[in-house]
């Protein structure tokens, strides 16, 4: 019997694969079914959302990022820059622990963040650039 997760929007007991996939969840899926989420995206107009949402979203990701440059030291762990946090990326040291991308998940507690943030190093986009280049030389 496939693994089988409760829908938020309607209750239902289905299997995981009738979520949509979502890698920022511990279990890799959505929270509501496909059949939901397509229903409530369908009713919401865009404009709305994006109104409601933005612009504390884009507060909460610049406060995130600032923090999250804070606690990695401040500067290029490469070269030694140091600047505004909108230039620095964050880079896995082993991919293979990567349960997601930095980046997307700064809209999430600071707690969330620093998990992620431990497996990583901190550069400047620069050095960021030429460290995945060597990746593939």
């Amino acid at each position: 019997m496939p693994p089988l997760k409760v829908c938020s929007g309607c209750s239902a007991e289905k299997p995981l694969s009738d979520f949509p996939s979502d890698k920022s969840k511990s279990d890799g899926r959505h929270s509501r079914c496909k059949e939901c989420h397509k229903k409530r995206y369908r009713t919401l107009d865009r404009a709305v959302i994006n109104a409601r949402f933005t612009p504390w979203s884009r507060e909460q990701r610049r406060s995130n990022k600032k923090l999250a440059v804070e606690f990695m030291g401040g500067k290029c762990s490469r070269c030694g820059i140091v600047g505004p946090a909108v230039i620095y990326d964050f880079h896995h040291i082993d991919p293979t622990t990567k349960k997601a991308n930095v980046g997307r998940l700064m809209s999430n507690s600071f707690a969330n963040i620093k998990i992620e943030l431990e497996k990583c190093s901190m550069v400047c986009f620069n050095c960021h650039r030429i460290i995945n280049q060597e990746a593939f030389i």
